[in-house]
């Protein structure tokens, strides 16, 4: 969704949770990743949209379905991550890589949305599901950016194909590259689902595709946030 005539801020601290109170306590909503990205489409070459990485409420969330089979979730709709507290409660029990751990039943709740095909009033799929056996092949990699579209992860992350193919257009029009990096992390732990916040990055090196987290969510956040009086959210039921 865009927001046309609001100018989104962005708010910066050493610690995702900070960074999230930053947000939150002065009036903003910080936005989930499809919104991030038609930010990003939408600003001049030269915005703080593009020369900073940016940080989402969207989260990647690893588990296994009632029957067992381990799948990787896209969640772009209310989450517990959204809370600053409830982040900083899990950093003191980060397992795999910096990962928080997810309840089962919010987990559940997640991947019934995914299941049901649930999608916001403008069409947007709330929760992507990705079958984890068919993704653990997959590595972090620098590729062409047609190949990019290709990956198993770019269209659950950007939330659409045709936002992911207007998303690198004009990423190849600011950074004048033809290739971006997509990040994967293994988060699979047994019966303990695990996620993270994804992430986009900003320059030739850090580019791409991935999760925040990568290494710890008490490690730095920078948040897109939009006043709350303007809550009318795609990507919310």
């Amino acid at each position: 969704m865009i927001f046309v005539g609001i100018q989104p801020k962005l708010f910066y601290a050493d610690r995702t949770d900070d960074a999230l109170k930053n947000c939150r306590q002065s009036g903003n909503r910080p936005l989930f990743m499809p919104e991030v990205i038609d930010e990003r489409i939408r600003a001049p070459n030269n915005s703080p949209l593009w020369t900073n990485w940016l940080s989402a409420t969207s989260i990647r969330a690893t588990g296994t379905t009632t029957s067992g089979t381990p799948v990787v979730l896209y969640v772009h709709t209310g989450n517990s991550f959204i809370e600053p507290a409830t982040i900083t409660a899990r950093m003191n029990k980060l397992t795999i890589n910096g990962a928080g751990a997810i309840s089962i039943e919010e987990f559940r709740r997640l991947l019934k949305l995914g299941e049901n095909g649930e999608t916001d009033k403008a069409g947007n799929r709330l929760v992507h599901i990705v079958d984890y056996n068919t993704l653990k092949p997959s590595t972090n990699e620098l590729m062409p950016l047609s190949g990019a579209l290709e990956h198993l992860e770019t269209i659950p992350f950007i939330g659409s194909e045709e936002r992911a193919k207007r998303y690198f257009a004009r990423f190849k029009e600011v950074y004048c590259k033809d290739e971006i990096r997509i990040e994967r992390y293994d988060d699979l732990n047994g019966d303990q689902p695990l996620g993270r916040f994804l992430f986009v990055g900003f320059d030739y090196h850090g580019i791409g595709l991935g999760c925040f987290g990568c290494v710890g969510l008490n490690r730095a956040g920078r948040f897109v946030g939009i006043p709350t009086e303007n809550r009318t959210n795609q990507l919310e039921l």
